[in-house]
């Protein structure tokens, strides 16, 4: 048995992007031993695989005499994560090809 609602309407709720939620990413920046720059990445705190790879990579930086400055993200950087993820995955899920955005 299956209880209904009558009347009952599906809205989507619309995100709220606060200062809050963008703490979440943090900026990753890793040096040489020299203090060269060797990379950079932003880290979805909440998402395991990037936390896991955040996790190794300071192992690895510790073990090969590198420095990572690990920093809360700029809304610049989330932004720009964010849009990359979601072409990745429409690439992933759409054999190949972006979702072209509607007019």
């Amino acid at each position: 048995m299956t209880k209904q609602v009558k009347g009952a309407t599906v809205a989507q709720a619309e995100v709220a992007q606060s200062s809050q939620n963008r703490n979440l990413f943090v900026s990753v920046n890793t040096f040489d031993v020299d203090g060269k720059p060797v990379g950079t990445r932003v880290v979805d705190m909440y998402h395991y695989g990037t936390r896991n790879w955040l996790q190794n990579h300071l192992w690895w930086a510790m073990h090969n005499g590198h420095s990572v400055e690990q920093a809360p993200a700029s809304d610049d950087e989330v932004d720009n994560y964010l849009a990359s993820q979601k072409e990745a995955l429409a690439t992933k899920f759409n054999g190949g090809e972006p979702v072209a955005k509607a007019a």
